[in-house]
């Protein structure tokens, strides 16, 4: 390796050659100044001053020459020839986020029946039961219809008999604002909240009867 450089004819290309030379040397325990002084001398040694000249051919087989006589395998840190999954070559070993799983959502398919009372008298209240799947322990429930609006409910009447049912113990509404006989159809909107998880919606079509 020649002891003088033509600061001169030092390339851009040199630099990033040598600060990659550089940071490998630290690695192995060099100082720093040091370190810097001989990835400069290596990077002129293996690029020469003009890549593809004659003395860019002299300076690669000088250094073909200085890497055999003062052992490679010393001065260049070891790489696995096949490295683990997100493990960077000759870098730290990163590691993979952990997988998180997620929580089957809650899914509603019918209602137990489709026909309710138009007009409730004082302490009557409507039951029912919702379907599906994935219902958790404390899911809550809340219904509405386009005759009569929002149901009462309290939570204390809704239980989650297993994870494809809720019972609906006592429900109210008001009065169905028809004098017409026979029934009134309508939408009833049914939502089903469970514990840390978005609530799950479902319409279904009832009848308001006499």
């Amino acid at each position: 390796m020649s002891d003088d450089i033509n600061v001169n004819k030092i390339t851009d290309k040199h630099k990033r050659r040598a600060e990659h030379i550089e940071d490998r040397l630290e690695k192995q325990g060099m100082g720093r100044d040091h370190a810097k002084k001989e990835a400069l001398h290596r990077a002129v040694d293996e690029l020469g001053y003009s890549a593809g000249g004659p003395h860019a051919a002299g300076e690669s087989a000088k250094h073909a020459n200085h890497e055999r006589d003062t052992g490679s395998a010393a001065t260049k840190s070891p790489t696995p020839a096949n490295p683990e999954p997100g493990e960077d070559r000759g870098g730290p070993t990163r590691k993979s986020p952990p997988r998180r799983h997620s929580r089957p959502h809650p899914h509603i398919t019918k209602l137990s029946r489709h026909d309710f009372r138009k007009r409730l008298s004082t302490g009557e209240v409507e039951t029912l039961e919702i379907l599906g799947r994935e219902f958790q322990p404390g899911a809550g429930a809340h219904f509405s219809d386009d005759r009569t609006g929002d149901w009462t409910t309290h939570p204390k009447d809704v239980t989650v008999i297993s994870h494809s049912r809720i019972v609906v113990e006592r429900a109210t509404h008001r009065d169905v604002p028809s004098d017409a006989p026979g029934p009134v159809a309508a939408t009833l909107r049914v939502i089903v909240t469970c514990p840390y998880l978005p609530p799950v919606t479902h319409d279904a079509t009832i009848e308001f009867l006499d």
